[in-house]
């Protein structure tokens, strides 16, 4: 299933009348939307301000059922940044899940341990970086490489 969008319609002169879809950022007139989960609140915290400095509007959460929940009553989202490594449901576990309710949802892996190509691809996450000190630097270009738009600040 696709992540919702809103049909509007829109009068032209004359009264010529068409449908347009909206993706959520246009719909609000708003910045990109992302969720960040991660279970270290502090790394979960820094990631949202370097993404709010990148001009997404950011939803944190702080494991995975409450990121699902999240997605669901606060979405439609166009990024999720998630940990690998979380107590009661893994960062594969949530990207399965989340794919399931949106297959074309983008998703970045966030782990303190590398992974074989093999692995990054069986995962799904459309992109993966390192927990280390360059990933805050990491996040513009990993943005621009997914194709999320992004407000000037």
């Amino acid at each position: 299933m696709k992540q919702p969008t809103k049909t509007s319609v829109k009068l032209h002169k004359g009264g010529a009348i068409s449908r347009v879809q909206l993706m959520d950022a246009e719909r609000t007139g708003g910045s990109a939307r992302a969720l960040v989960v991660d279970n270290e609140r502090n790394f979960a915290l820094l990631i949202q301000m370097r993404l709010e400095d990148h001009g997404l509007d950011v939803i944190p959460a702080y494991d995975g059922p409450k990121a699902l929940s999240k997605f669901g009553s606060e979405g439609p989202f166009d990024v999720v940044f998630t940990d690998r490594a979380m107590p009661t449901m893994d960062g594969e576990t949530l990207i399965a899940k989340l794919k399931e309710i949106n297959p074309d949802i983008k998703i970045v892996m966030l782990s303190a341990l590398e992974l074989s190509e093999a692995d990054r691809a069986r995962i799904g996450a459309d992109k993966y970086l390192l927990k280390t000190s360059k990933v805050y630097d990491e996040l513009g270009g990993v943005l621009d490489e997914l194709g999320i738009r992004r407000e000037k600040v």
